[in-house]
C-alpha cells in the first residue's frame, strides 16, 4: 500500500487513494476480490461489475472490433 500512495502523490492522485487500494487489491488475488474485508472492501456495485467484466470479457464496442480490423487490413497491405 505504500507504493500505491507514492504513486499517488506523484501523479496527483490523492483523492483517489481509496478507489486506487481497491484496485490493487483486486489485482494482487482477483480470485478472493470478492472477500476484501475492512474499509477495502468492495460495495455491491463493484462487484457488480467485476463480475460482468469476468463473465463477458469480450462485450467490446463494434467500433473497437473495426479499428482492429481496418488496422489488420492496412498492415497486410503495406507488407
Amino acid at each position: 500500500m505504500s507504493r500505491v500512495e507514492v504513486f499517488a502523490e506523484e501523479k496527483g492522485l490523492v483523492s483517489h487513494l481509496p478507489l486506487l487500494r481497491k484496485g490493487t487489491l483486486v489485482a494482487q488475488n482477483p480470485a478472493g476480490a470478492y472477500d476484501i474485508t475492512g474499509p477495502q472492501a468492495l460495495d455491491e456495485d463493484e462487484k457488480a461489475v467485476l463480475r460482468a467484466e469476468v463473465e463477458h470479457k469480450w462485450r467490446l464496442p463494434a467500433r473497437l472490433f473495426l479499428t482492429i480490423a481496418t488496422c489488420s487490413i492496412g498492415a497486410v497491405v503495406q507488407g
